[in-house]
């Protein structure tokens, strides 16, 4: 018995899985969206961690004059 054969009377209307292009014969097809999402995800991560370590140690992680100074985290 074949499985998804348009002639069976049962299920004239039977709706098909969707399968999508094979990428080994045209590699174009292959979609690079969520590589950047990813992307941008990490940078826009590490950005709210250098703010968020600005914001909790008040600014002076950054400053030249006090580089041993390390506040406590609380």
């Amino acid at each position: 018995m074949s499985g998804n054969s348009m002639s069976d009377p049962r299920r004239p209307n039977k709706v098909l899985r969707y399968k999508p292009p094979s990428t080994e014969n045209n590699p174009t097809l292959e979609d690079p969206t969520p590589d950047y999402m990813n992307l941008l995800g990490m940078i826009f991560s590490m950005c709210g961690l250098m703010l968020k370590v600005v914001y909790l140690c008040g600014g002076d992680v950054l400053s030249p004059e006090s580089p041993t100074h390390v506040p406590a985290l609380v």
